[in-house]
């Protein structure tokens, strides 16, 4: 009974942390996290990044890198943007939706092909396609443009109701729908089985060239989302849009406890983790922390996530053989 608790804790670290986190900002500043709306607030202000966790994780446990999908985001919404407010005007906001997808798709899959192709190290190539697609959205347009589709700028920073944001929400389905994909579905079965043991997999019949294409297809279509609802939540693009982004979203990935190895993590945690980084980085800008000593708080509390979370595994193991 003690180990089956024991592990329990463990497993739920990410998530103890997250909560403490909130209620310790909710003690130092209650004017503002005691209100009915800051947990959307946090939510909906670290949504982008989330989603750019998420696909970074589902590549990390399928035992693949992808470093680009941040800059795959930051195009995808800039090409959206300069799509409706200077090349079709008045273009409907679902049409723009699926736009944002497809680049997403399209980028995506460029990744997973070249990866498959080329067969260097996929953090060497997404390396590569992070600088091109970069250097791409800057070739379109390197200042800021106003989003003029008011549904966009709804979906990345309004609300449904008080206090409920559409971003909350549709960053919260993103991660039920990764969980059952992952869990519940054949394809996500064989992720963690390729990110665990490619070659054992490959034995079993598994193609893990397939399932690591359509992996990082997948993170590319999660990218166009991300980069729209960015768009949305500043309603225009930005000149640096997620470029800076990349570090935070493997840190709430491997914070969250997705194993850089491969084959190991879940994806509800990584949500956990975004909470948390996301909470802390809006409590210490709120008190007037200084930007840079912010920087810093952020990356030693990253640190010592990281090296909490392999600890974390090793404990587990070692109960998990305690239990068995």
């Amino acid at each position: 009974m003690k180990s089956s608790i024991k592990l329990f804790l463990v497993e739920r670290t990410v998530w103890i942390v997250a909560i403490i986190g909130y209620l310790a900002f909710a003690i130092a500043i209650p004017e503002v996290f005691l209100k009915l709306t800051a947990i959307d607030f946090v939510i909906r202000s670290g949504a982008s990044i989330g989603i750019v966790a998420l696909a970074i994780a589902i590549c990390l446990i399928s035992g693949s890198i992808d470093n680009s999908v941040p800059a795959i985001a930051g195009f995808a919404g800039v090409f959206v943007t300069l799509f409706v407010s200077k090349w079709f005007p008045g273009t409907p906001w679902i049409a723009l939706v699926i736009l944002a997808l497809v680049i997403g798709a399209l980028l995506g899959a460029l990744n997973g092909f070249l990866i498959k192709k080329i067969r260097i190290h996929s953090f060497l190539i997404t390396l590569a396609t992070y600088i091109v697609f970069i250097g791409a959205r800057k070739l379109l347009y390197e200042g800021a443009e106003r989003m003029p589709s008011e549904m966009i700028n709804r979906l990345g920073g309004g609300e449904i109701i008080p206090g409920i944001s559409y971003s909350t929400v549709i960053l919260i389905l993103l991660v039920i729908l990764s969980w059952i994909f992952l869990n519940r579905t054949v394809t996500g079965v064989h992720i963690y089985a390729v990110g665990g043991n490619p070659r054992a997999s490959a034995l079993m019949g598994i193609n893990v060239d397939s399932i690591r294409f359509r992996v990082h297809l997948l993170a590319g279509i999660l990218a166009g989302l991300s980069g729209l609802l960015y768009v949305g939540y500043n309603r225009a693009t930005t000149p640096e849009m997620l470029d800076f982004n990349l570090f935070d979203a493997f840190a709430m990935a491997i914070f969250g406890g997705i194993a850089l190895s491969g084959g190991r993590g879940r994806i509800e945690d990584v949500f956990a983790a975004m909470f948390f980084i996301s909470t802390l980085t809006l409590g210490m800008s709120i008190a007037g922390i200084n930007v840079y000593l912010r920087q810093t708080v952020v990356g030693c509390f990253i640190l010592i996530g990281i090296i909490v979370n392999a600890l974390r595994e090793k404990i587990r193991d070692r109960i998990l053989m305690q239990l068995g």
